[in-house]
């Protein structure tokens, strides 16, 4: 097994939904579980920037960072790949995350 892929069955709900900046420009929202030197992301999505509904708008997609990973796997990647970690605006990125991932449509 890839020592960066890890299937967990833990507390999903001990882990923090967040946006980090890679250092390769990357921004990549999960479910964070930060450990002594990583961090593992529980269902990582890459966040993806694309024309909106008009030319005032930009639309956002997630796309699965790691697209034939098991659901509930999570990935490491070693803080110093970590550029900078970005609070989450609008709320409307978080629920479309918890949304993707669920299944469920969130209000």
């Amino acid at each position: 097994m890839n020592q960066n892929v890890k299937h967990v069955k833990e507390n999903k709900m001990d882990h923090e939904i967040k946006v980090s900046k890679l250092v390769s420009g990357e921004l990549v929202i999960g479910e964070y579980a930060p450990d002594a030197k990583d961090y593992y992301i529980r269902n990582p999505m890459h966040i993806v920037f694309g024309p909106g509904q008009n030319d005032q708008q930009v639309g956002v997609s997630l796309i699965p960072y790691t697209p034939f990973m098991a659901k509930d796997s999570m990935i490491k990647i070693n803080e110093d790949k970590i550029l900078c970690w970005i609070d989450i605006y609008p709320i409307e990125l978080k629920k479309k995350y918890q949304s993707q991932i669920s299944g469920l449509t969130i209000l």
